[in-house]
């Protein structure tokens, strides 16, 4: 059964957002945000390679694909297929500067 692995990284890039979110806007939003991510990694999950595949020149990073957090389509979640699912690295507003986060 395919699974969704998050790297530490990727949870502090859902939950300082979200904290900066409830803490603007209370917890509905926030919640809501944090569960467009999961539902986002669960269609992933099932479907991995529908995110568009990433140009990054490292080497490691070849296979990162990219989508949308569906209702927070500002924020992208990077991730790679891997054999029993998907591995969420990063997940990020689109306005920063992807390609030195990523180099």
């Amino acid at each position: 059964m395919p699974q969704v692995l998050f790297r530490p990284q990727a949870w502090r890039d859902i939950f300082e957002p979200a904290a900066y979110l409830e803490g603007q806007s209370g917890f509905e939003l926030a919640d809501r945000f944090i569960d467009a991510v999961r539902e986002t990694a669960r269609i992933l999950e099932r479907m991995p390679l529908i995110g568009a595949p990433c140009r990054f020149d490292r080497p490691e990073l070849r296979d990162i694909r990219i989508l949308q957090v569906t209702g927070f389509e500002r924020w992208l979640i990077f991730y790679q297929p891997v054999e029993k699912g998907i591995e969420v690295v990063r997940v990020l507003h689109g306005a920063r500067d992807l390609k030195s986060i990523f180099e």
